[in-house]
């Protein structure tokens, strides 16, 4: 290569890159293997056989019991439902997820963790009650504020379905 082409340097380096990216994705290639012999026959399940069972388990399945066991509910004979733990851990991250947004798009904790910062600096200290502190002191009145609107929730919201 000449110093004046390092545009068609570039380019060729370009068209090398990816001749080799995917030159090794056309070796990848699955094995057809046969279907085993419970799933071969697989027997459908029809809407009365599942609405006769009383306490049976439902999965998301094809056949015999080919379905994810993970993701279950069991109906038990007083009519309620059951989730099976993975569902329930799911539910519980997710709701652990959203907890930090509600909390802070929802109540007054980024009022009274700016009013203990400019506290802090009004008082002339610099990193004496650390940022760790001020937020565990908000947290805890900000929960102290709410609890009054959280005790309603539950009133009104929560405990006439359970």
């Amino acid at each position: 290569m000449t110093k004046g082409n390092p545009i068609r340097l570039l380019f060729s380096t370009l068209v090398l890159l990816v001749g080799v990216l995917f030159s090794s994705f056309s070796f990848a290639e699955a094995e057809e293997s046969p279907l085993p012999a419970n799933l071969a026959e697989g027997s459908s399940v029809t809407v009365q056989a599942m609405q006769s069972d009383t306490g049976a388990s439902r999965s998301m399945s094809v056949g015999n019991g080919a379905g994810i066991p993970a993701f279950t509910m069991t109906t038990n004979p007083d009519g309620s439902e059951d989730y099976s733990v993975t569902l329930q851990i799911l539910a519980l991250m997710t709701m652990l997820g959203f907890l930090p947004a509600m909390v802070i798009l929802m109540t007054s904790f980024t009022r009274i963790v700016v009013v203990m910062s400019i506290l802090r600096q009004a008082m002339g200290l610099q990193q004496t009650p650390s940022n760790q502190v001020i937020i565990g002191i908000a947290l805890f009145l900000t929960f102290f504020v709410m609890s009054p609107v959280l005790n309603e929730i539950n009133d009104t919201a929560i405990q006439p379905y359970l």
